[in-house]
């Protein structure tokens, strides 16, 4: 059995005297007399790894009223021994608490207070860092505030919700009014302070060590043992105010777990107020940092588990809210930007799971903090089969968002004459939104052979010509000619064989059926998804690692609408107002209704906006399954490679465009449900090895910058569900009148809209679209 820690004892110069004088400043008697002092420790022995907090209750006398007064303390001190007392970072931490008690909380306070959004904060009575560091504030029990354990539900979780977000928006606000926050910044990760290796570089060791013995999981080991290395490196990028790719910075508590809480309860002991106390660790940084701490260590894993979303979404409008009251002008970060920050600090939520979740399951009367930080013994943590089960569920996650890294010839005889040509329009016309396609068989005599060739010939005109404008032909000739033809050896893509703008714009390419392709039908499974995603990733890194491709930028949205994006915008007022009539929706619908105005402008920002987006690369710009055709597996049951045709949309922007085009209208919908975060991981890699085979020697885009990129793109994905998801329920008997204005194309549209199959899609995807700030 464990050795019990020995109890705390207060240092000897925290006596009468010494309270008193501290009285006699802030009750502002200089004749007040302290006549009795009771100390005692707060917590267990080694509880508090950072301080070592006493409540003191001072019985005196005051020389205005002669009454025998008491006031109740609390007196924080640094730990005399542990594993915080090495090196210097308790020495920083003390500095950090006593600034921001001293200094900045008044500030942050006052601009609350003034919008009428109170920052409850304890009395500071007394701070100084000689002869002793101690700081002296009110004790807070005797007027019901209490320390709490896991706050057990959302419900409940609102109160300390609302507290950070209305402390980051404080700072926020006066960090854009004079007020400099760049002082609170640590070195304790980049030095690996002692501490910082305990908590990290020891625990992470730690449970790599036990991931190894899981079955299923070994995969997962060495990835995440590779972190090890640079852990340090990701925690200074994650804490540094000067990142780049940093959306915004706020002032983060920056230990933000129970123990650092106090709470108010009703009657039936329910939370329903809260608030922070130790600031110690406080960082001008990502907002992401007390959030991960909030989802991860104040709230079990059940209420993270079911509202993350919803604890997301609240706090941003609290801080939204917060903002507004104490009249800040400026623009206020969307939720876009903080879904981004909380994708590029992801690691941070990883080392919660590995590092800090494990001692919730830890009986710390029985095994002193202090023999698992010097590694005395393991950490039975990792042994707890409620631990076990949340981490398992968690690890493919991490690894899927990228937190863990890693006429066939044309012939030259001139005596060439064609004997017979069969025409036949390719598919059914009214899914040819951009050009009329045929398929043509043409006999030919040559060298005095008769031969036959298969080809497809495109028209540019089209009789539902809702999508492309004039320079969709020069586009997809350039694709063709320019880009294709330089991926061939990695692609093997359809051959353009002939192109001309007489009599009209048309050219000839390729028929694939000759190799044994089959043209799409159909939304795809998880299987043959990834042959897709896979094949897109390899024609997006080649793009990457070629240096003119830039010069496409037609793509869906531009500055001079085409009729396709005319007819979406119509399409999304159509929707709105249908959406306005399902019970339950009239908030959504009202929503989408303020994002009318900014619907071209929300669109052309993702297509030209480059210093939005981490990388760009060349587009197809119309990835459907319509546009592809696959050689099936021997056996007839999957699809073993697959082709990319019609490029009249390609543009040079984030490749965010091709795969949430790939996700909605290619992958069926329990594909995209249950696989989007491995698919997208699986992108990823295969567009790093395309890179490698192809002799790329730049910089590679990580998997966490696309992830990113998807978020700031998410616009496109509500565009998708909303404009073109409909359609795959259309009758095509009907269709050509679907693209009209005519007032029986408007009504089928409608019809469309109310679909039950189009609404079982729709509806589960309006909340996330929601909280990851897409519609705002």
């Amino acid at each position: 059995m464990a050795q019990a820690a020995t109890p705390v004892t207060p240092p000897e110069w925290m006596n009468a005297s010494y309270f008193e004088s501290i009285l006699r400043k802030s009750e502002h008697d200089p004749n007040l007399t302290v006549s009795d002092v009771e100390i005692t420790p707060i917590g267990k022995p080694g509880e508090y790894l950072a301080s070592q907090p006493f409540r003191v209750t001072v019985d005196y006398v005051s020389s205005v009223k002669p009454d025998t007064k008491q006031i109740k303390l609390v007196v924080k001190t640094l730990p005399e021994k542990g594993v915080i007392s090495e090196g210097s970072l308790h020495i920083q931490l003390f500095q950090t608490e006593l600034k921001m008690y001293g200094e900045y909380l008044p500030k942050m306070k006052r601009v609350l207070d003034e919008g009428e959004r109170s920052l409850l904060l304890p009395r500071y009575l007394h701070g100084t860092e000689k002869p002793n560091r101690v700081i002296v504030l009110e004790d807070l029990a005797p007027d019901g505030w209490k320390g709490h354990d896991l706050i057990e539900s959302y419900e409940e979780a609102k109160p300390i919700t609302i507290a950070i977000a209305r402390f980051h928006a404080a700072s926020f606000y006066l960090s854009k009014n004079k007020t400099d926050f760049g002082s609170f910044q640590t070195d304790a990760f980049k030095r690996k302070d002692p501490v910082v290796e305990w908590m990290f570089s020891n625990n992470l060791k730690a449970f790599v060590k036990a991931l190894r013995t899981w079955k299923g999981y070994e995969h997962i080991a060495d990835p995440l043992e590779r972190t090890v290395e640079d852990y340090h490196e990701r925690l200074h990028n994650i804490y540094c105010c000067e990142t780049p790719g940093r959306t915004y910075n706020v002032l983060n508590h920056g230990d933000f777990h129970p123990k650092n809480l106090l709470h108010q309860f009703n009657d039936e002991g329910a939370i329903v107020d809260s608030r922070f106390l130790d600031f110690q660790a406080s960082c001008w940084s990502s907002p992401a940092i007390d959030l991960y701490y909030l989802l991860n260590i104040i709230v079990p894993y059940k209420v993270k588990a079911n509202h993350k979303d919803d604890i997301i979404a609240f706090y941003h409008k609290e801080f939204t809210s917060a903002l507004k009251a104490i009249g800040y002008l400026g623009s206020i970060p969307t939720m876009v930007d903080l879904q981004t920050e909380l994708l590029r600090n992801a690691y941070l939520d990883l080392l919660h799971l590995t590092c800090f979740l494990p001692f919730r399951y830890i009986d710390f009367t029985k095994i002193p903090p202090e023999q698992l930080a010097t590694g005395q013994i393991g950490n039975p943590g990792l042994e707890n089969e409620e631990y076990l089960a949340i981490a398992k569920e968690l690890l493919p996650g991490f690894l899927h968002k990228g937190i863990l890294e890693a006429l066939v010839h044309q012939t030259k005889d001139r005596e060439l004459k064609v004997t017979d040509v069969h025409l036949a329009l390719h598919g059914d016309a009214s899914q040819q939104y951009a050009s009329t396609i045929y398929r043509a068989c043409v006999s030919y005599q040559s060298s005095k052979k008769v031969e036959t060739v298969s080809l497809i010939v495109k028209l540019v005109a089209s009789k539902v010509n809702s999508i492309t404008d004039e320079s969709s032909f020069e586009t997809e000739l350039s694709v063709y000619r320019e880009v294709l033809g330089k991926m061939e050896s990695i692609l093997g893509d359809t051959k353009l064989i002939f192109a001309s703008n007489e009599p009209v714009r048309h050219m000839l390419l390729e028929d694939l059926t000759h190799r044994q392709f089959v043209f799409g039908k159909t939304l795809l499974n998880s299987e043959s998804s990834t042959v897709v995603v896979k094949k897109l990733a390899q024609f997006h890194a080649v793009s990457y690692s070629m240096s003119n491709s830039n010069t496409l930028s037609n793509g869906l949205f531009k500055a001079k609408p085409s009729d396709g994006v005319k007819f979406m915008m119509e399409n999304f007022g159509v929707f709105t107002e249908q959406l306005s009539s399902w019970e339950g929706y009239t908030n959504y619908a009202e929503r989408f209704r303020q994002l009318q105005p900014t619907f071209l402008e929300r669109g052309i920002k993702i297509y030209t906006a480059a210093e939005d987006f981490s990388f760009q690369v060349l587009n197809h710009g119309d990835f459907h399954y319509n546009n592809m055709a696959f050689k099936q597996t021997a056996d007839q049951k999957g699809f073993a490679d697959v082709l990319f045709f019609d490029y009249q949309l390609s543009c040079w922007t984030t490749p965010a465009v091709d795969l949430l085009y790939f996700l909605y209208l290619v992958c069926d919908r329990k594909t995209r449900e249950e696989h989007r975060q491995e698919l997208v991981q699986i992108y990823h890699q295969e567009f790093t090895d395309t890179l490698s085979r192809a002799g790329f020697i730049g910089k590679t885009p990580s998997l966490l910058n696309l992830h990113c990129d998807l978020v700031r793109a998410g616009f496109l994905e509500v565009v998708i569900a909303v404009c073109f998801m409909p359609f795959l329920f259309a009758d095509y008997d009907q269709a050509i009148n679907v693209y009209g204005d005519e007032a029986d194309a408007q009504a089928y549209r409608r019809k469309l809209y109310n679909r039950e199959e189009y609404r079982a899609l729709l509806e589960p995807l309006l909340p996330r679209f929601l909280h990851l700030g897409y519609l705002g």
